[in-house]
């Protein structure tokens, strides 16, 4: 941690939303991931006040709250608000004694789309409260500062995958993350494969409690694996024939839940040999069944994201495709050929409103930088 005079001039942060090529509902299991920081995110505009007030806008909902700080005798008031207090929170348990200052908040990126826009605002948020505080935190450092404030004050018991490609991205990257060690390296991402979201614009209410309740779920896995003896650091380590014996053991849920964990980590690893072989339909192979893995044994999935997905896998140019983010709702992520995406995405669009009666949001994807100061 190092100390810097306090800002006392205006100042602007970006921090890019994502998107996970694979490795779905494991980064909370110690798993491997493969995220790419996206051109779409979240800016955060800081101007100094001269108490110890931070004065909150959201430009996109037009809302604005005024907070006092230190936060420690605060709680959360469920609202987006949260994510903002939360980061203040975490970097007051760091001994930062924050300034006042007003923040002003707008994002690009589809709330409730599974792009990460939450990490995307504690990010740029962090880099705006310290940078008027004068002060700097190393990457990784700051990464789990914005960890502790989306799990510990608001209350969602996320991995630490969203924080770090936050922090870490690269344009024409992606980021083979693990999530044990939190060690990283880089992977290239073939031009000539193009990157589709398509937002079903469906958002289930009960999202939030299902993937606390994965979550639970893959500690029972963690503490059944414990007694029975295996000795591995993590449920990422079972084979199919582990997965088999530790199976037969559990209830038919968790042995789905299991099944779904183990199989993803080895996606993942096939995923970035197929990467570096530019091999295209490997890698797309690889998603439609990390779909189906997500669909019927970790059952994240919902017929609105299963129409998508069926939709545009039998598009030409389209190598495969597979729900993304924390599911019941949100994205499908589609790796097509880049000579064909657009037409790819105005057929879906079409396709996907003439089935469900909604108008989806499509987007062709940028892999972009991590967060930064803009100016």
């Amino acid at each position: 941690m190092t100390a810097h005079p306090p800002n006392t001039a205006t100042a602007v942060f970006f921090a890019p939303a994502r998107i996970n090529l694979i490795g779905e509902h494991i980064d909370y299991t110690q798993g491997r991931v493969l995220p790419a920081s996206l051109t779409l995110g979240t800016r955060v505009t800081m101007r100094p006040r001269a108490d110890r007030q931070l004065s909150l806008h959201s430009v996109n909902l037009d809302e604005s709250l005024q907070v006092s700080l230190p936060l420690g005798a605060q709680t959360r008031r469920g609202h987006w608000s949260d994510y903002v207090c939360g980061v203040a929170w975490a970097l007051e348990e760091l001994g930062i004694s924050l300034a006042g200052a007003q923040l002003e908040i707008e994002s690009d990126v589809p709330l409730g789309a599974g792009l990460a826009s939450s990490a995307a605002l504690e990010v740029a948020t962090a880099l705006a409260l310290l940078e008027r505080a004068g002060r700097r935190l190393p990457a990784r450092e700051l990464a789990l500062a914005c960890l502790r404030a989306e799990s510990d004050w608001v209350g969602t018991r996320c991995g630490p995958m969203d924080q770090l490609i936050a922090l870490y991205g690269r344009c024409g990257q992606a980021l083979l993350l693990d999530c044990a060690t939190l060690e990283s390296r880089v992977i290239d991402v073939p031009a000539d494969g193009a990157w589709i979201l398509a937002d079903t614009r469906v958002h289930h209410a009960h999202a939030s409690g299902e993937y606390n309740a994965r979550r639970s779920e893959s500690e029972q896995l963690a503490r059944a694996a414990a007694t029975g003896g295996r000795e591995m650091r993590s449920l990422r380590d079972f084979s199919s024939g582990d997965v088999a014996a530790v199976g037969a053991s559990l209830s038919p849920v968790l042995a789905r839940r299991l099944r779904h964990i183990a199989t993803e980590n080895r996606r993942v690893l096939d995923a970035v040999s197929a990467l570096q072989r530019a091999d295209l339909p490997a890698l797309g192979a690889l998603l439609s069944a990390s779909h189906k893995s997500l669909r019927d044994d970790y059952e994240v999935s919902c017929p609105e994201l299963d129409a998508m997905v069926e939709l545009a896998c039998v598009l030409p140019g389209v190598f495969g495709a597979r729900m993304h983010g924390g599911g019941f709702g949100g994205c499908a992520l589609i790796l097509a050929a880049a000579d064909r995406a657009a037409q790819i995405a105005e057929t879906l669009r079409e396709r996907y409103e003439r089935a469900t009666g909604i108008v989806p949001w499509i987007h062709l994807c940028r892999i972009g930088d991590a967060a930064r100061r803009l100016r």
